[in-house]
């Protein structure tokens, strides 16, 4: 999950040696994610994500399944424009251009337009990090943890049953799109806990992850209305 360097043209594992002279530049566009209709999310984001976007679940070898924030309901593009008109944006996205291999080593974009000149330095004049680096590798470590903690709660949501089909069906006109392959927690299986069970899910944090979630599942209506809208602007205006 945290490893995913989906909209990476030219990861590079990032060499004080090699890399001394590299500079920083923050941008407001998350245009390089445009044809994603959907992200990973950590549940440390379900508490302030929920407000925005549908937070889903979909099978995953890993841990069963992983949370995801649904976008849009086309299949290679969102409606949220570049700079996501304010709602929130995932960490998953929000990292790059940097991230972490498997290994644990940070990497970026060569080809970001964060690297093309101006901007804060990576390394001192004694290839030591500095604070800029120091702050984005503390981002992507807790980035990383989250995700850890997630997967765990995905294999406690596995383990006990509690996800089931969202089977949802959205209409527009003429048209309907089915929402299939998305999973939703069901709240009956949560009442089963037993008080055990309880007391660890409130400890880690699960239960208020599991009613985030389902205040989320509100947002489909806005995902449609997007949908609807862009379906709107696209047609032929009539003379």
């Amino acid at each position: 999950m945290s490893t995913q360097l989906l909209f990476y043209k030219e990861p590079t594992v990032l060499e004080k040696d090699k890399h001394a002279d590299l500079t920083f530049k923050r941008e407001g566009s998350y245009s390089f994610a445009s044809a994603m209709n959907s992200a990973p999310l950590a549940g440390v984001e379900f508490t302030q994500a929920c407000h925005d976007h549908p937070i889903l679940f979909v099978k995953n070898e890993k841990s069963g399944f992983i949370p995801v924030v649904l976008l849009s309901l086309k299949k290679d593009s969102h409606d949220l424009g570049d700079d996501w008109g304010g709602k929130y944006v995932p960490a998953f996205i929000r990292r790059y251009p940097f991230g972490v291999t498997p290994e644990g080593a940070i990497v970026f974009d060569k080809e970001a337009p964060h690297f093309s000149g101006g901007g804060d330095a990576i390394f001192d004049e004694n290839k030591e990090p500095t604070e800029t680096l120091k702050q984005i590798v503390g981002f992507l470590r807790s980035v990383d943890t989250g995700y850890a903690e997630t997967e765990e709660f995905c294999r406690a949501l596995a383990e006990k049953e509690i996800l089931q089909p969202l089977n949802r069906a959205l209409k527009f006109g003429e048209q309907q799109v089915n929402l299939t392959d998305l999973y939703r927690v069901d709240e009956a299986k949560l009442y089963e806990l037993d008080e055990k069970e309880l007391h660890t899910w409130f400890k880690n944090k699960w239960i208020a992850w599991c009613h985030s979630h389902l205040h989320s599942l509100a947002e489909l209506n806005g995902v449609a209305k997007r949908h609807m809208d862009a379906l709107e602007a696209e047609a032929p205006k009539a003379e």
